[in-house]
């Protein structure tokens, strides 16, 4: 079950639209005996999975790829011993300030633009 769990939020946000859709393109009364509603439930939740997938593999996945190739994880601080280095034990980060107890992490890559030069973005 554990490869479809990535669906489960995807067909939350696409079932709403999927019934809006259905009421919206009724032009009649709706028979609503028990083959009538086992059909119409069975037929709507199938159709909203379906959505679901595509959506999931064709939006979702291809966005986490790319977060995780743009966006650096975060690195822990080297531990300092105490009188080794001459720092005392204090984790001094790559801009040379003093950081007590927290981690160091590294800010996300820039991309620069081709035309970025021109424009005066600071």
């Amino acid at each position: 079950m554990a490869p479809f769990s990535f669906l489960s939020y995807t067909v939350y946000l696409v079932h709403y639209t999927v019934l809006n859709f259905y009421m919206a393109s009724l032009t009649g009364r709706i028979r609503w005996d028990f083959f009538e509603f086992v059909v119409t439930y069975l037929g709507l939740t199938m159709f909203s999975h379906c959505l679901a997938l595509f959506v999931a593999l064709l939006v979702e996945k291809p966005a986490m790829k790319l977060q995780k190739l743009y966006l650096d994880k975060p690195v822990a601080p080297k531990p300092a011993a105490a009188g080794a280095g001459g720092n005392g034990g204090i984790a001094i980060d790559e801009n040379g300030k003093v950081v007590a107890g927290g981690s160091i992490t590294k800010r996300p890559r820039v991309i620069e633009l081709p035309n970025a030069k021109y424009m005066n973005m600071n």
